[in-house]
């Protein structure tokens, strides 16, 4: 079994995982300096019920499968 999969099929990869480290970077890269709270908001707001962001991965997963099927990597079952 895939170990970046879970047994209820949801992945688990560590790719998904964003902190408000990651939040300060950016800022900090800005010239701009938060509070850890503000920092947490900042985050929050990026990631809680964004639909661009489901948009995205839908669409990454809809190209992805596209290129396997084309380079032969993975095959469709009902052809």
């Amino acid at each position: 079994m895939n170990t970046l999969i879970n047994e209820e099929g949801y992945f688990i990869g560590p790719s998904m995982q964003w902190n408000i480290e990651d939040v300060e970077i950016k800022a900090e890269s800005r010239g701009i300096t938060l509070s850890e709270q503000d920092l947490k908001k900042v985050l929050t707001s990026s990631l809680d019920d964004n639909d661009w962001l489901m948009e995205s991965i839908s669409n990454a997963i809809s190209e992805t499968l596209d290129y396997l099927l084309e380079e032969n990597i993975i095959k469709n079952l009902e052809q």
